[in-house]
């Protein structure tokens, strides 16, 4: 048997004092009961750790699958992008050429001497006229734009 002593003095309010003295028997007994205690104790805390370990490498496993979704997704709508913006780009080439064949078509119809056109081929050629200058300034507008705002 194995026997401590622990002192202890203390001062308390206004003087007092106290003095504690704990004696603390030691066995065979007593270190299988604490080293019992230990593992009791130490067992569900690794478990528990375990359980959290688990838990936290689900968690990276589908934030790693989302962040792949997120870039595939990312990915298919720039190239919905690109497609929408040479679609565009045709239909305006098709709305100029459009254009351009009506203003040849009124100017060579103009031109015949039995054709007697009336004013709203001269009113048709002068808007599609105004409309085509306007387009060609607002696509150089926005292209100015382009170049000078910073597209981050």
């Amino acid at each position: 048997v194995n026997i401590s002593r622990l002192h202890w003095h203390g001062r308390l309010k206004k003087g007092l004092h106290m003095s504690i003295m704990v004696v603390v028997w030691w066995s065979k007994e007593s270190e299988e009961k604490v080293m019992n205690m230990i593992l009791a104790m130490g067992i569900p805390s690794a478990v528990t750790a375990f359980c959290f370990w688990l838990i936290e490498r689900r968690i990276k496993k589908k934030d790693t699958a989302d962040q792949k979704k997120r870039e595939q997704r990312q990915h298919d709508i720039d190239e919905k992008d690109k497609i929408r913006e040479e679609s565009q780009f045709l239909i305006l080439q098709a709305v100029n050429a459009s254009i351009a064949l009506a203003e040849a078509t009124a100017k060579a119809v103009q031109r015949i001497p039995d054709a007697h056109c009336n004013g709203d081929m001269h009113a048709a050629l002068d808007y599609a006229t105004e409309i085509k200058h306007k387009q060609k300034e607002f696509l150089l507008k926005q292209g100015i734009q382009n170049i000078y705002i910073d597209n981050d």
